[in-house]
């Protein structure tokens, strides 16, 4: 219906509230109905109708139209009575009107948020953030323009004695995807208990009438499967060991080997593929398909398999999967991924895009669902830099990243994100780095610990001093001097090392500057080599590591000793193998030790 004449019917309806005063109607809200129309106005002039949203937008806003009252004229026209009449049949009716108004408004709100698309969707989103309560809205706003498959199934396979009355198979078929799936009490379990009975009768009923048309229609090419045959081909392709037959004409009969089996002694990951595939293949045609939790009783080495062969089954649908596998989500690469960041009862959720950056799409999945900042650190998941940053700042979401320069980008990279209520931190070790260079980097939320590597904190001299208490081995001055010595033996490695990495830093900070022709590349290359000075760097460095070797200045020593066999030193002298494991025992349990420890922190970051 045009939406000019719908305008008038909105006009009428609140000039007659406007003048009765009804009790139990919102004439403020009443006044933005007409914004809610001109919304979808404005959407059907820039997508035209053929998109699948559109049309379940079109569909609502039919629905919302045939709740309104109706008159011919205008409400000035009419006569006394007949204005009783009519505010009568709005204040009837004005509760559908309500409902039917708000799933319009959820549908558009809720399209406007996914970025009115036309491809398929990942919805991101932690326990709480509303994905079951999302997929339920949808199956009330579809309005048979798709299908939704609940997270919530009970993979009980009956068998049939006799072929399924294709009317009423589809109508039960129907009536089950409708149902809500937020089982608010026990009643509600019950209706899933025939759920798969109803899915697979479905299909063998529409398979067994599709066969009588076959047998009606004149002979001759070929015929397309039926959508029960489309099922057991994916299955079987699927699961390449064994093949689901139809027997009898009604039966479904599992083959292995030379062996045969009901299919309710398949597996429940097995199951749970047979129900997919088996809804997927009867979802409405060119409508949606909304999967809540599409990894559920499924091996990951088969979820990817499953999924690519039902979108490609079904590429006039739009998926839309509601997940938390991080893994699932990176694996659909061609769908637009979007995050549920939160949820408030009863239909509003906060959904944002998944932006695009220098940090990979699962680690970026990772980090939207933290509550906490971000600390980027060195080293990989499950390393000592880790478990060291986890039990130092438990106020922090702590990711290692790998090397430095990958701390220094994923923290930039954060923290340009919009709409964030996180930001992010790098810690990185001083590990060869200028103090010029380690300067510039705290104005880009990365800070260094004053060490060497992060392992060298547990060799802080008063946390060796209340490790000798503790071992009754009074042994420090003894670590202290070896540690040092060793540092005499490897300078030449250690300073190396040194100005090997200040030239990868100046590489990465400065980089060769851009040139137009072959003769401007060789002129920069050169510019930049001649900035390189090995020879002056190297003796620079020797001079000072002899200086603080001959000062015994210990501070100094661990703050530029990259050796992570040091504790090796210090386990001889305490007489203690896992002297790592040890200390952060004591760090956990004493707070003493917590406190020096955590001293020797950025500030930034501690307080």
């Amino acid at each position: 219906m045009e939406l000019t004449v719908v305008s008038r019917y909105l006009d009428n309806i609140f000039d007659a509230c406007r003048a009765h005063q009804p009790a139990e109607i919102d004439l403020f809200d009443m006044q933005h109905w007409r914004a809610t129309l001109l919304e979808l106005n404005s959407l059907l002039a820039k997508k035209g109708e053929e998109y699948n949203f559109v049309k379940t937008i079109i569909l609502s806003y039919e629905h919302f139209v045939e709740s309104l009252p109706k008159i011919n004229s205008s409400y000035d026209e009419l006569s006394e009575i007949e204005r009783n009449n009519f505010i009568i049949a709005i204040e009837d009716g004005y509760a559908v009107m309500l409902s039917r108004l708000k799933q319009l408004r959820f549908n558009l709100s809720f399209y406007e948020k996914f970025g009115y698309f036309n491809n398929n969707v990942v919805a991101v989103g932690a326990n709480g953030s509303g994905k079951t309560s999302l997929a339920d809205n949808l199956r009330s706003s579809l309005n048979n323009n798709g299908l939704v498959i609940s997270a919530q199934r009970v993979l009980f396979i009956p068998e049939l004695d006799n072929i399924p009355n294709p009317q009423l198979s589809q109508e039960r078929w129907v009536d089950m995807n409708q149902k809500s799936r937020t089982f608010k009490n026990i009643g509600d379990f019950l209706q899933i208990k025939e759920e798969f009975g109803f899915v697979l009768e479905n299909l063998i009923a529409k398979h067994c009438s599709y066969a009588i048309d076959m047998l009606d229609s004149p002979k001759g090419g070929t015929r397309p499967p039926s959508e029960l045959e489309t099922t057991l081909l994916i299955w079987n392709n699927v699961f390449e060991h064994r093949k689901l037959k139809l027997v009898q004409g009604i039966k479904l009969k599992v083959f292995f080997n030379d062996k045969s089996y009901e299919p309710i002694r398949l597996s429940e990951g097995e199951k749970s593929a047979l129900y997919l595939v088996s809804q997927v293949v009867q979802a409405p045609i060119k409508g949606f398909i909304i999967i809540d939790e599409p990894e559920m009783y499924l091996h990951k080495t088969i979820i990817s398999k499953i999924w690519d062969m039902l979108e490609r089954e079904r590429d006039d649908c739009t998926f839309i999967y509601l997940t938390h596998d991080l893994d699932f989500a990176v694996s659909r690469n061609t769908a637009a991924k979007v995050w549920l960041k939160s949820f408030s009862y009863p239909n509003d959720w906060d959904i944002k895009s998944i932006p695009k950056n220098d940090i990979p799409e699962k680690l970026m999945l990772e980090l939207l669902g933290s509550r906490k900042n971000i600390l980027f650190c060195e080293g990989t998941k499950g390393s000592i830099d880790q478990s060291i940053y986890e039990m130092l700042l438990p106020d922090y979401t702590i990711i290692p990243v790998e090397g430095c320069m990958n701390v220094i980008n994923f923290t930039k990279a954060y923290n340009k994100i919009p709409h964030l209520n996180t930001k992010a931190f790098g810690i990185i070790d001083s590990d060869h780095h200028s103090s010029e260079r380690l300067e510039k980097l705290r104005d880009k939320n990365v800070y260094n610990i004053k060490l060497a590597e992060v392992e060298n904190l547990f060799l802080e001299e008063k946390l060796l001093n209340l490790v000798a208490e503790r071992l009754f081995n009074n042994r420090v001055a003894q670590i202290k001097s070896d540690i040092i010595k060793e540092l005499d033996k490897e300078k030449e490695i250690q300073a190396s090392r040194f100005i090997t990495n200040k030239i990868n830093n100046i590489f990465n900070d400065t980089h060769v500057v851009k040139a137009n022709n072959a003769e401007e590349i060789e002129e920069n290359l050169s510019n930049f080599n001649a900035k390189i000075e090995i020879k002056k760097w190297y003796e620079e460095r020797i001079v000072y590591i002899d200086s603080i070797v001959l000062g015994q200045n210990y501070k100094e020593v661990i703050s530029i000793f990259n050796n992570k066999g040091l504790k090796a030193i210090v386990e001889r002298h305490f007489g203690k193998k896992d002297y790592t494991g040890f200390v952060m025992q004591l760090v956990r349990a004493n707070p003493d030790a917590l406190k020096i420890v955590r001293n020797l922190l950025p500030k930034e970051l501690i307080e």
